[in-house]
């Protein structure tokens, strides 16, 4: 192709890009313009919005995650099914802070990188996809953050044994998700998430998610850790997602009147101090059950204290995390304003399984 005819290509790619841009806020694919790669690189369109693309979907996430206190580090790889309503060029979703070592498109070597700018991972065929259902794999490493919030250690003391513990938990709200696995990283974007994550094999882990717990199993070879499996979520957004190692156990379990546990972790040496929160959940969730007329939709409820938490709790949907101070209650020592606090955070998380998670938010 001569240089003028290959100019008057990519301007004509350039203009339809930009038009489908502005027009619909992403990307991908124009009926009247043939498919160019070349073209599609050199211009960048997916700088034209930071939002995601409303015609690609996911539905369903495979997620494996194997962390490592003693390194800060975590590694990982997840499956993503997503459904194209339309024709696209390239696809973006969103990561950061994380290293992608590999990247395929239904089981084929991709073109992917990463766009810095807006938190991207972007993903370019060699031809246009086509309508309908794809599978996006990718796998992944990535750093325990130092702060609280993506994928975080959470160190305690223990008062009893006068040793100190290390946890690994979670924070993704709003948008720390990307941190920890390469996503659709907004809240409209809601899938399903089989989890699976490994724990120390002794010292009395336990691993938690959003579901129960389907099975565990070694990992071979054997390096001491164990593979837990989560059963699949209901759909949901990426922020509410959580996952948990650590060594507590459930100080308090009650059965809510639809038949459900309720769950209270704690560190062990702070187990006396959940009664009055667990009581309350108990409570709160029989009410609201009968108030809005609407079941609680997960097989379980788990509340969890967790010794580092910048917020006062998060509503992860069915496993609850808050600050010690919002959950733990000393009949003893604690004052009223405790008592109140404690109560009214727990009502507060526990209506957010109804308005926020199993409700749908939408972005403008």
């Amino acid at each position: 192709m001569s240089t003028i005819k290959r100019t008057v290509a990519l301007v004509l790619t350039a203009m339809s890009i930009i038009v489908e841009a502005e027009q619909d806020e992403n990307v991908l694919g124009n009926p009247k313009m043939p498919f160019n790669k070349t073209a599609i690189m050199e211009m960048e369109p997916w700088e034209c919005t930071i939002r995601l693309s409303k015609h690609v979907r996911p539905i369903q996430y495979v997620l494996y995650i194997s962390s490592n206190s003693e390194t800060d580090s975590f590694t990982g790889s997840v499956e993503i099914t997503i459904i194209l309503d339309s024709p696209q060029s390239f696809i973006k979703l969103h990561s950061s802070e994380l290293k992608i070592t590999e990247t395929t498109l239904d089981s084929n070597p991709i073109t992917a990188f990463c766009y810095s700018k807006y938190q991207f991972w972007v993903v370019v065929p060699d031809e246009e996809l086509s309508v309908g259902i794809h599978t996006l794999r990718m796998k992944f490493d990535g750093c325990l953050s130092n702060t609280m919030f993506g994928f975080y250690r959470s160190d305690y003391f223990d008062e009893g044994t006068y040793k100190q513990h290390t946890i690994v938990t979670t924070q993704f709200e709003p948008t720390f998700a990307r941190s920890t696995f390469p996503c659709f990283d907004e809240p409209e974007m809601k899938s399903k998430f089989q989890i699976s994550i490994t724990r120390p094999s002794g010292n009395n882990f336990i691993a938690l998610s959003n579901m129960d717990q389907e099975c565990e199993e070694p990992v071979s070879p054997a390096n001491g850790l164990t593979i837990a499996r989560f059963a699949n979520t209901l759909p949901m957004s990426t922020y509410l997602v959580c996952f948990i190692v650590c060594d507590f156990q459930a100080s308090e379990i009650f059965k809510a009147d639809q038949g459900f546990l309720i769950r209270t972790f704690v560190r062990r040496d702070q187990q006396k101090n959940t009664k009055y929160a667990s009581y309350v959940a108990l409570k709160a969730i029989n009410y609201f059950v009968e108030y809005f007329g609407i079941k609680y939709m997960l097989p379980k409820l788990d509340i969890i204290a967790i010794p580092d938490f910048e917020a006062g709790a998060m509503e992860n949907w069915g496993l609850i995390t808050f600050r010690e101070t919002q959950l733990l209650y000393d009949e003893c020592t604690s004052s009223s304003t405790s008592k109140s606090s404690v109560a009214s955070t727990v009502c507060h998380e526990l209506a957010h399984m109804w308005f926020g998670d199993l409700g749908r938010q939408i972005l403008n």
